[in-house]
C-alpha cells in the first residue's frame, strides 16, 4: 500500500505517516480551486449512442490489454461497459438510485481517452461492492487490470470497491468517497 511504501522509505511509524497525509490531505482540500467542470455551468449528462455490437471493445480489452474475460463480461452485464457506434469502450458509473452519473471513453483502435461531457467527477466511476476497503486508480482499464490480477490469485477482486480517477488530478470523487 501507500502506507506502506512511505513507512519503508521514510523511516517514519505508521502514526507518523497517518497524521502526515491526513495534514497533506487537509490542506490540498483548501489550496485546490475549483475544477473547470464545477465553475462552468453544467447541462445535461447524456451518454454516447451505443453500437450495434461489442467486438472492438472485447478484443481490445482481452486480446489487448489481457484483461480476464469474466471481469470484462460482469462490466458488461453490470451496464458499466459498451461500445458505441464509433467502435470506443465507454465505462459508465451510476449513483445510489441506479443512475448513469459518469461515464469516460476509451479508443479500440488508437489512443483516445475522454470523459463523456457533463459526467459527474463528484461521483467519478465508483465501483461499490459494499467494502470497506478502496482501490483507487488511474483509470478503470488499470481497475480492471487489478481485478484480473486478485481474480487469477484465487482472491475475490469484488471483496474490493474501486475509485478510478479517470486522469492523476481529477481527486474530486476520491475526497467525497474518502469522506463518505
Amino acid at each position: 500500500s501507500v502506507i506502506d511504501f512511505a513507512k519503508h522509505f521514510s523511516g517514519l511509524s505508521m502514526r507518523e505517516i497517518m497524521v502526515d497525509f491526513s495534514a497533506r490531505v487537509k490542506g490540498m482540500e483548501h489550496e485546490v480551486a475549483p475544477s473547470i467542470a464545477s465553475v462552468k455551468e453544467k447541462g445535461e449528462f447524456e451518454l454516447p449512442p451505443r453500437g450495434a455490437d461489442m467486438r472492438r471493445a472485447y478484443a481490445y480489452l482481452i486480446k489487448t490489454r489481457y484483461i480476464d474475460q469474466d471481469v470484462v463480461q460482469d462490466f458488461v452485464n453490470q451496464k458499466m461497459l459498451y461500445q458505441d457506434q464509433r467502435g470506443n469502450c465507454v465505462f459508465v458509473s451510476y449513483d445510489k438510485d441506479k443512475q448513469p452519473v459518469f461515464a469516460c471513453k476509451r479508443g479500440t483502435n488508437k489512443r483516445f481517452v475522454a470523459d463523456v461531457e457533463n459526467s459527474d467527477y463528484e461521483h467519478g466511476f465508483y465501483i461499490n461492492n459494499g467494502s470497506e476497503k478502496l482501490i483507487v486508480t488511474e483509470s478503470v482499464i488499470d481497475a480492471m487490470s487489478i481485478m484480473s490480477i486478485l481474480k487469477a490469485k484465487g482472491i475475490d477482486y469484488k471483496s474490493y470497491d474501486y475509485l478510478p480517477l479517470a486522469g492523476a488530478a481529477k481527486f474530486e470523487s476520491l475526497m467525497n468517497h474518502l469522506h463518505d
